[in-house]
């Protein structure tokens, strides 16, 4: 009786845990990209505005659009999203997130509490999920529309989104780091608010790392600075000055990824990834309450340990920091695992 009773639980339990691996597996977040070639930035250059579109794609509940381009030196772009009810089958308005351009550089928040409505940074369907999106980028001032050079588009369902189980099989992934990637700390950096620069500075690390030579991240938190959201670490403006100040070499995606397996790879192929964490970390050197952009640049598998280049470190050699994986995936799954990804031009 006894036996039976153990091979009954121990059943219950092997079901359990299937389960909570399939939900794991189960995909969460897509990344949609469009990237003009040579002939159609040619033919965009007469145009006053741009379309991107995705139909009939898995549903969502969030977006968020990060874009590839040169700044233009006359007039701004303006960018707009719009997505599809799935359940109504009806298009929404359309919601302005962005002016970008010399003179202008501000995210906009649009809509009503409970509603589909735009924050800053991303686009939140409330509580009814979309199922197709629209991206337009209109000219002003005769701002050149050959300077898009990409455009993409993150979504993502977070009722499918679930914390990772540490198997054998994410552990034993192979070691991997990434050498050359600078150290830079945002208080070592000659600026009023550099407490507030962590994406800057972690973005300026990658771009130093492609470009191989040092980048002013001073300069850089100026012109990643957001007028609407009155912050330096918004999402967008951070990612698309990358692509300007590394000149175009690499694109720079604002993105959630799926699993440690989806960082891992993109460090196996040679490129540091900036990633957003939240709350306690341990041996970080502070709490990071409310957000904070570090750039991992390596995987210890023999010690369990991501290798990173914290920017919140108070001197150059301390901003190398080794975290525990399981500490360090709670952070990163607070921010919904968000990161900046480099991918280089070579790739398309």
């Amino acid at each position: 009786m006894l036996g039976s009773y153990y091979w009954y639980f121990i059943g219950i339990f092997l079901t359990f845990f299937a389960l909570r691996m399939c939900a794991q597996d189960q995909p969460w977040t897509w990344l949609h990209q469009k990237n003009f070639g040579v002939y159609e930035q040619a033919r965009n250059s007469g145009r006053k505005e741009l379309i991107f579109r995705k139909a009939n794609i898995k549903p969502f509940s969030q977006l968020v659009f990060s874009w590839n381009a040169f700044r233009p030196k006359r007039g701004h772009f303006s960018f707009f999203v719009q997505s599809h009810n799935q359940r109504t089958k009806t298009w929404g308005p359309w919601h302005k997130m962005v002016d970008w351009g010399l003179a202008i550089q501000r995210s906009y928040s649009s809509g009503a509490s409970g509603k589909q409505q735009y924050l800053y940074v991303r686009l939140e369907t409330g509580d009814q999920l979309s199922d197709a999106f629209c991206i337009k980028i209109v000219s002003n001032g005769g701002a050149d529309l050959s300077l898009v050079k990409g455009l993409s588009v993150n979504v993502a369902d977070f009722s499918k989104f679930k914390p990772e189980l540490l198997t054998n099989h994410t552990m034993l992934l192979p070691s991997i780091y990434i050498r050359g990637v600078p150290r830079v700390s945002q208080f070592l950096v000659r600026h009023p608010n550099n407490d507030a620069l962590c994406s800057p500075t972690a973005c300026s690390m990658v771009t130093y790392f492609v470009r191989n030579e040092p980048v002013d991240v001073a300069q850089f938190a100026h012109n990643v600075f957001d007028q609407g959201l009155q912050q330096y670490g918004s999402w967008p403006f951070n990612t698309a000055h990358a692509f300007e100040a590394c000149a175009g070499a690499c694109r720079f995606v604002t993105a959630r990824i799926h699993s440690f397996k989806g960082l891992h790879e993109q460090l196996c192929k040679g490129m540091p990834v900036v990633v957003s964490v939240r709350g306690k970390l341990s041996g970080a050197p502070k709490v990071y309450d409310n957000g904070h952009l570090l750039v991992v640049v390596g995987w210890d598998k023999n010690n369990k340990q991501i290798i990173t280049h914290d920017p919140a470190a108070r001197s150059t050699q301390a901003v190398l920091k080794k975290y525990p994986i399981k500490s360090f995936l709670a952070a990163w799954e607070r921010s919904r695992r968000l990161a900046y990804i480099a991918q280089p031009v070579n790739l398309f």
